[in-house]
C-alpha cells in the first residue's frame, strides 16, 4: 500500500516499545498490521506511540528521506 492511501485505523501499545502494532487501512477495504520496521510500498514504519504513527518516505532513487506522522482515525489525504 502506498503511504498515501494508507490510514491508521487502530494502534496496539506494550511497555515493550518492540511489541507495539499499528493497524493500516488500504483500499479495497483492506487492513494490515505493522510493527516498527515493517515495510508499506514507499515506506517504512519508524516508530508506533499512542496516537500516531511516524513513517520514513523512501524517495526514488535518492539517498535523501523524508518523514510523515499519521495520526490515528485521520483519513488519508487530511490534514494531521
Amino acid at each position: 500500500v502506498l503511504i498515501a492511501e494508507a490510514g491508521i485505523t487502530m494502534v496496539v501499545v506494550s511497555k515493550e516499545p518492540s511489541m507495539n502494532v499499528a493497524a493500516i487501512s488500504a483500499p479495497g477495504n483492506k487492513t494490515y498490521f505493522a510493527r516498527v520496521g515493517d515495510e508499506l510500498f514507499d515506506a517504512v514504519v519508524k516508530e508506533i506511540q499512542m496516537q500516531t504513527v511516524r513513517f520514513t518516505i523512501k524517495s526514488g532513487g535518492e539517498r535523501t528521506t523524508r518523514e510523515v506522522v499519521r495520526r490515528v482515525g485521520v483519513a488519508s489525504g487530511e490534514n494531521k
